[in-house]
């Protein structure tokens, strides 16, 4: 991998090299990150300054990849018979949304006023709430930040839906919203010489089931284990708030020994008045949850290095593809994470899954 410094316009500057292993990984539902370890100390902290308390973060990128990340952390290591080495790691660009919150306003002597986005999709709802902060700076224009290229890029509408914001870390909110609709979050660096902005947008991942098929008959596998189990599986959801609660479940009812049911409380989260919007929404988050709580009968496996489709061409983060196993195991899964690794026994990269 060739790791690069991104200037102040956000193009690919200084080329970070003398490092002993990178690992570099980009999430779909969750934030990515990196980690870098060297034993050239005095060179990486030069090279990756975390700089000083109204500094700028520094911006990396790799030659593969688009997307940016910060450097924020420094270990230093002195291991028992072994050289002092520096570890470095940092997370994607669109997490410097932690440091703001959802308030639209501070007056002193005022308590908050509720606010309630309504909106046709959570990806909606999410990008109003980030642009009501970032962009229209809303409590303060200090809130404002002006490096970032503000996009939804979900077209679903549905329903109009009323989604409560509560106080809270912004980047934490988007994350728990966009998840109702099992939407990501992305940052890119700039395409277009005259940008000179990072693209920070909402996106959904595409259907692909038909067109991409991992296989381990076709050795698309480099090694296969199975697992089958329903520890800890779910059909139904009970879900309470603050003025009422909502069961969910998976398809349709059921009872006797089938029925598995589940509780969860999210009364600090939601605090709508009874009435249709707060229904769709808390079983909503109930399904969002039994999402998680899904039996396992399927396998998982390193794949392959060479294998007929290719990541940033026929597939990308948050697609839905088929997994193929023996024993007539098969099932819809999520792109949910792409790894990269470089260290002293080669370079490996390959996806890994959550179940669709």
């Amino acid at each position: 991998m060739e790791l690069t410094v991104l200037d102040s316009s956000f193009r690919r500057a200084k080329m970070v090299e003398n490092w002993n292993s990178l690992v570099w990984t980009e999430r779909y539902s969750q934030n990515g990150d990196f980690e870098l370890i060297s034993y050239n100390i005095s060179e990486i902290m030069s090279l990756l300054p975390l700089g000083g308390a109204l500094d700028p973060p520094c911006v990396v990128a790799i030659r593969e990849s688009p997307v940016p990340m910060l450097v924020e952390n420094h270990k230093l290591e002195k291991p028992k018979n072994s050289a002092p080495r520096i570890v470095t790691t940092g997370r994607t660009f669109e997490t410097v949304l932690d440091r703001r919150v959802t308030i639209r306003a501070v007056t002193s002597g005022v308590a908050r006023a509720p606010w309630i986005i309504e909106a046709t999709s959570a990806a909606l709802a999410a990008y109003t709430a980030a642009k009501t902060i970032i962009v229209d700076g809303a409590a303060t224009s200090l809130d404002i930040i002006p490096e970032i290229n503000l996009l939804n890029g979900v077209s679903d509408a549905g329903a109009t839906q009323k989604y409560p914001v509560e106080p809270k870390e912004l980047y934490g909110w988007l994350l728990e919203t966009l998840a109702l609709g099992k939407y990501g979050l992305k940052s890119s660096i700039p395409v277009s010489a005259s940008d000179v902005k990072i693209t920070v947008q909402t996106y959904k991942g595409t259907d692909r089931r038909t067109q991409v098929v991992f296989d381990v008959t076709l050795d698309q596998f480099d090694e296969a284990q199975y697992l089958l189990s329903k520890l800890g599986y779910k059909n139904t959801m009970i879900t309470a708030t603050t003025n009422g609660m909502e069961t969910s479940n998976t398809g349709s009812a059921v009872g006797g020994l089938a029925r598995r049911v589940e509780y969860q409380d999210i009364s600090s989260e939601v605090t709508l008045a009874a009435g249709t919007d707060l229904t769709n929404l808390t079983i909503n988050k109930g399904k969002v949850a039994l999402a998680d709580l899904q039996p396992v009968s399927l396998f998982s496996g390193e794949i392959a290095a060479k294998q007929a489709a290719q990541y940033g061409v026929d597939y990308f983060l948050g697609d839905t593809v088929k997994l193929a196993g023996e024993y007539g195991l098969t099932q819809d899964v999520r792109i949910a994470e792409f790894v990269r690794t470089e260290d002293a026994t080669g370079v490996k990269a390959f996806p890994t899954f959550e179940a669709a």
